[in-house]
């Protein structure tokens, strides 16, 4: 009877643990349930289910932990739709600060409750979940999903300080265990919790500026890059006005000379100047595109009509000038999109050319495509992430953070796709 309560414990703390983590995945590591689930990562969840199942049995509270902290991991990445490289991000702040947080709450629930140490375990555990779910409602949804997301070299930082000073706690946790005087204790159960609570709000204070700070920073330069191609769109537009204006004034002459042509019966040299008037027109008529949005309209020009001559280029769709999504994340969305696609085809010194920009809207969502031909580029997709050799990855991965970070903003959905040697970004974004 006493090894079924065991077990039964060993079952309780595991599920605790996972839940913990799908938890902290959801309030601070800014993920949303987005169920994804293909063969490897169907294989690695049944393969922590049943290690999960194995390790129960065990006298040993440090494997259950550890297991129970993978099996949420694998979890993780299937319910949030995740790659493992942006999982293992997430995990190597996660596991030290869960830790740390477990343990001042141990402290005070061990200074007023007194209970078992597996009770202990346990009550740390559900009481670190309640205090997430709290924040979550109270706070954390009024801030941005990416509010406490790092660079991987930043979190491996963090994690280290965060461990640090888990460690700090535990020695003066166990310093003042030894003490008999009762002031004594108490001073330093105030002192070790409320010192441990400040360093880790001042923690997480810290990565919220960088991430703010690190935002604006993008959003200027954003803003900046727009009205800088705003404005050569505009010039492009006068460009293409005052050709207008020329070909209405001179059409009088034009359609005198093409009635002179017909008079004399001088059919070839006639059809030879209409081919020329029609180059004219085609040309004047294909200086901008058009898709309905004044800022998609202004990325297309800024960055397709100078490759017009060199490239094959289509432009399809038709959307609302005014979109759920921000201008500034959608000028930011469109113009690496662009940027990337651009950057691929001028790369390419064999074979055709080509970019094909779609946008449309649906009822619930807004998609964007955008397909460009790849020439030599060595590109391929692990774990539905894109992947470029070591020399490529600064020129055409340029962007590709920014453009998933804007989509997961907005609840949205990214995929690539590589076939025939074209590139393909599909983008989907709720409406």
């Amino acid at each position: 009877m006493k090894k079924m309560g065991w077990y039964a414990y060993n079952v309780m703390v595991t599920l605790l643990i996972v839940i913990e983590y799908i938890v902290y995945f959801y309030v601070l590591g800014g993920q949303r349930f987005r169920i994804r689930c293909n063969k490897l990562r169907g294989a690695l969840l049944v393969a922590g289910t049943v290690l999960c199942a194995l390790t129960v049995i065990l006298d040993s509270q440090l494997i259950i932990n550890l297991m129970a902290a993978v099996y949420a991991f694998i979890l993780a990445v299937v319910l949030y739709g995740m790659s493992f490289r942006s999982a293992v991000n997430i995990m190597i702040v996660a596991s030290p600060v869960l830790e740390m947080f477990e343990g001042i709450v141990r402290l005070a629930i061990k200074y007023k409750v007194m209970p078992d140490e597996r009770s202990l375990v346990a009550m740390g555990i559900a009481a670190t979940i309640l205090i997430m779910l709290i924040y979550y409602f109270l706070l954390g949804r009024r801030l941005g999903k990416d509010a406490f997301l790092l660079p991987m070299r930043i979190s491996v930082m963090v994690s280290a300080a965060v461990f640090a000073v888990m460690m700090m706690t535990t020695f003066f946790d166990s310093f003042i265990g030894l003490e008999e005087s009762p002031k004594v204790e108490t001073a330093g159960f105030v002192v070790t919790t409320v010192g441990s609570i400040v360093i880790f709000i001042i923690i997480f204070g810290m990565i919220y500026y960088f991430n703010v700070k690190t935002e604006y920073q993008i959003e200027n330069e954003g803003l900046e890059r727009y009205n800088e191609q705003q404005r050569e769109y505009f010039e492009n537009l006068l460009e293409r006005e005052n050709a207008t204006r020329q070909f209405r004034h001179d059409i009088i002459s034009e359609l005198t000379e093409i009635r002179g042509f017909c008079s004399r019966g001088e059919y070839d040299a006639l059809d030879k100047y209409v081919s020329e008037m029609m180059h004219d027109i085609s040309d004047i008529s294909k200086r901008s595109y058009d898709v309905g949005n004044e800022i998609v309209n202004t990325m297309l020009n800024y960055y397709l009509y100078p490759e017009r001559e060199s490239c094959d280029i289509r432009v399809t769709g038709y959307v609302a000038d005014k979109l759920a999504i921000g201008d500034r994340d959608l000028c930011i969305l469109v113009s690496n999109l662009l940027k990337n696609a651009v950057e691929a085809v001028d790369r390419q010194e064999s074979g055709d050319k080509s970019i094909v920009f779609d946008i449309h809207q649906g009822k619930m969502n807004t998609y964007i495509s955008v397909c460009n031909s790849l020439g030599d580029d060595k590109l391929s997709l692990s774990d539905g992430r894109l992947e470029t050799t070591k020399d490529d990855k600064h020129n055409h991965g340029y962007g590709i953070k920014n453009i998933e970070n804007i989509v997961n903003r907005y609840d949205g959905d990214i995929r690539y796709k590589i076939e025939s040697n074209k590139f393909v970004v599909d983008i989907m974004i709720k409406k």
